[in-house]
């Protein structure tokens, strides 16, 4: 199924599901339903109390990784100096990004526990525009960094062993050279990240949160309540009416 074709075809699978819904409410009182969070045992919940134990330590670390972006951006035309700038570029990177993808997955699980909660749709909106500031404010790293010639990073390894762990990634970024664009040209890339999720978005928030799918019944008889999960199983199930 190509891309235009597979677009059409969940169009047409959310727009039968919102007509389908006041069929759903009326039904989903006889169907098996699907419990709320507070209704699952513990043990079967994510455990996003081992990332951060309280919102208020997500939002002091969210805080503290942001204030150190402009660091970042502070280092442009700072790598050709010589080895140990370099290497303070790619320490303060390798800092930074673990920091965030701690703060992101924390608040994505929760925004994705349930998408009714608007608290935490909203932090997760933050990370992403923090990690699009982020990416405006290492545009220029790539694009800098495969204009040193490769021969003088070679002897910069050789001079600082703290530099050679970064060989491989080297390796890997001047052989696709070819494809990396310009500074300015990097930044606009990076500038588009919001527009870019708008879309995804707005599909995730509607399949998960604002159509109420209809109740079917499944390959044993029982009236079932369908969601984005149960959908994908049986659109695969081995019985042809269910399908």
């Amino acid at each position: 199924m190509n891309v235009h074709l597979s677009q059409r075809y969940w169009v047409h699978v959310l727009l039968m599901v919102s007509l389908l819904a006041p069929v759903a409410v009326a039904v989903a009182d006889e169907a098996q339903r699907l419990p709320e969070r507070s209704e699952i045992e513990t043990e079967h919940l994510w455990a996003t109390e081992r990332i951060f134990a309280s919102d208020d330590d997500w939002e002091a670390a969210f805080k503290k990784v942001e204030a150190k972006i402009p660091e970042m951006a502070a280092l442009k035309g700072t790598l050709g100096k010589g080895p140990d700038a370099l290497l303070k570029a790619l320490k303060l990177r390798d800092s930074l990004e673990p920091q965030m993808e701690k703060v992101y997955v924390y608040t994505s699980l929760l925004s994705d526990q349930d998408t009714r909660v608007g608290k935490y749709q909203g932090t997760k909106a933050r990370v992403f525009s923090m990690f699009v500031n982020y990416s405006q404010a290492m545009s220029w790293f790539t694009p800098e960094l495969t204009s040193l010639p490769f021969e003088k990073l070679d002897s910069w390894m050789r001079e600082k062993p703290e530099l050679a762990m970064y060989r491989q990634y080297f390796d890997d970024v001047f052989r696709q050279k070819k494809y990396v664009l310009s500074p300015r040209e990097e930044e606009l890339m990076a500038m588009t990240g919001e527009v870019r999720r708008t879309a995804g978005n707005a599909y995730n928030l509607l399949s998960n949160a604002d159509i109420q799918f209809p109740a079917i019944t499944d390959e044993d008889g029982q009236t079932v309540e369908l969601d984005e999960s149960a959908f994908y199983k049986y659109m695969r199930s081995t019985d042809r009416r269910v399908r």
